[in-house]
């Protein structure tokens, strides 16, 4: 089993403020994220259990700034109709991340 190494939420004031606004768009986003993964499926941030079985699509995309890779991002699509995301740019574990989705995840 393997888990996201996330930076925690910001707990402030500001973001009590913005709540109703960008900051709760970025929340539900948040809440999207797969956290957790082991050998029967995977777990979203918001606790939604899925099996590998369960994957429609997956979307690997590298983005670059001034010709050099940025960040990396990987889009998964699930047959329940979400879209669902690998938090590559965030979790300071993120090669083992990546390795450990493409181990488990089904090929097309």
């Amino acid at each position: 089993m393997i888990e996201a190494a996330l930076p925690p939420r910001p707990k402030t004031l500001l973001g009590a403020y913005l709540k109703g606004g960008i900051f709760a768009l970025w929340s539900r986003a948040r809440d999207r994220t797969i956290t957790r993964m082991d050998e029967t499926g995977f777990t979203t941030a918001r606790g939604r259990a899925f099996r590998w079985s369960d994957i429609a699509m997956v979307d690997r995309t590298v983005y670059t700034m001034f010709g050099a890779d940025a960040f990396e991002s990987v889009h998964v699509h699930v047959q329940q109709g979400e879209l669902l995301s690998l938090p590559l740019a965030q979790a300071k574990n993120a090669p083992d991340l990546l390795a450990y989705f493409l181990r488990y995840a089904p090929r097309p």
